[in-house]
């Protein structure tokens, strides 16, 4: 996925220099297994593959939240890219780390490598994040041009999400960013409480369905919504789990 968004931010580069400009979206649904449309009714999953491509993501180990996304941001595997799980013990500063611990999660040397925003924005390429690991962080000192702090409450909702995303290509061209990536937090949450083939996240996969639907008609029906590259992604999968096979 690093590659693929390096390739992307580099045909950016090129195009920029002789209009007109190129934008890529990427959304992170975060755990969305890869063959949820073979399970369920997911009919746009299934369009951007007939008219795009498909492609099996094996995750890095830990399959966690945090490890992942920051992998895909970075190129970096968890034990080069310093999130080796959502919450662990460091050795260096007698801390532990916990997604849920802001002191720890706000600390930039827990983030290492350079995150693609950061790499874009040193190469002259506006970014805007919604919400992605790490991306209200000051990594090597700086921040996304536009982003979300996770603490900020209230949490906006998967539709508001939608609408700043649509909001920041919608900008005049000098301001608008030409990669901008998001977070969802489903199907994940449904995975995990009812498992990945329960009917609660049937319902939240095919939600989601709709909703990048919604959001991608939204993209291109902007004056440069041809230009927009849009990318679907999950950072891990979801397997079932039984009482037989639980190991205390």
């Amino acid at each position: 996925m690093r590659k693929l968004l390096l390739s992307l931010l580099a045909a950016v580069a090129v195009v920029s220099a002789c209009k007109p400009k190129n934008y890529t979206v990427i959304i992170s649904l975060d755990g969305s297994r890869w063959d949820y449309p073979d399970y369920y009714e997911m009919p746009f999953f299934d369009s951007l593959a007939t008219v795009g491509v498909k492609a099996r993501m094996e995750p890095s180990f830990p399959s966690s939240t945090f490890p992942n996304h920051y992998t895909m941001a970075t190129g970096l595997v968890p034990d080069h890219n310093g999130l080796v799980n959502n919450s662990f013990w460091n050795p260096d500063t007698r801390h532990g780390y916990a997604i849920k611990d802001a002191e720890a999660r706000f600390d930039p040397r827990y983030y290492l490598g350079e995150p693609i925003w950061v790499t874009a924005q040193r190469q002259g390429v506006k970014c805007g994040v919604v919400y992605w690991v790490g991306s209200d962080i000051p990594i090597k000192g700086e921040y996304p041009t536009y982003y979300r702090h996770w603490d900020k409450k209230p949490h906006w909702t998967f539709s508001e999400r939608c609408d700043e995303i649509v909001r920041l290509l919608s900008l005049p061209e000098a301001d608008r960013p030409q990669l901008v990536m998001g977070y969802f937090d489903e199907p994940d949450h449904q995975g995990h409480v009812f498992g990945p083939f329960s009917p609660e996240t049937k319902d939240m996969a095919e939600q989601m369905d709709s909703l990048m639907h919604a959001l991608y008609l939204r993209l291109k029906a902007l004056p440069h919504g041809n230009r927009i590259n849009f990318i679907l992604a999950g950072d891990h999968g979801m397997t079932q789990i039984s009482p037989e096979r639980f190991v205390a």
